[in-house]
């Protein structure tokens, strides 16, 4: 039930060609939404990551091998998984583009002990 989501309790992100820091905050978070796919050779960065502010890692890329013959956008990645955020941890998306948008919402479900927090 700590997963729930609800309309006192979400953090909504919807961005484009910028680098937004989507959660700050410490402990457990469920992170739910879409991002655009580009075949992997393509320049513009589509991306979730995690930063310390000296370390990033990237949690979920937008460029993916796509075997086709067209260029562009394929169809969108769905994605819902928990990430813990640290002291001094931010997730983060990248949009390297205009029109490239990163569509998500977070939802803290356990402080940085565990401890669960319910929807409000």
């Amino acid at each position: 039930m700590q997963s729930s989501i609800s309309l006192n309790d979400v953090t909504v992100a919807r961005f484009e060609n910028a680098t937004t820091d989507i959660e700050t905050g410490t402990g457990y978070f469920r992170v739910m939404g879409t991002l655009p796919c580009f075949k992997a050779n393509d320049s513009q960065k589509i991306q979730l990551e995690i930063t310390d502010g000296s370390t990033t890692k990237v949690i979920l890329d937008g460029r993916v091998a796509v075997y086709q013959t067209s260029v562009g956008i394929t169809p969108p990645i769905s994605f819902d998984f928990i990430v813990f955020l640290g002291a001094g941890d931010t997730l983060r998306g990248v949009s390297g583009g205009t029109g490239i948008f990163v569509n998500c919402i977070t939802k803290q479900i356990a402080s940085i002990d565990g401890t669960l927090t319910n929807p409000t």
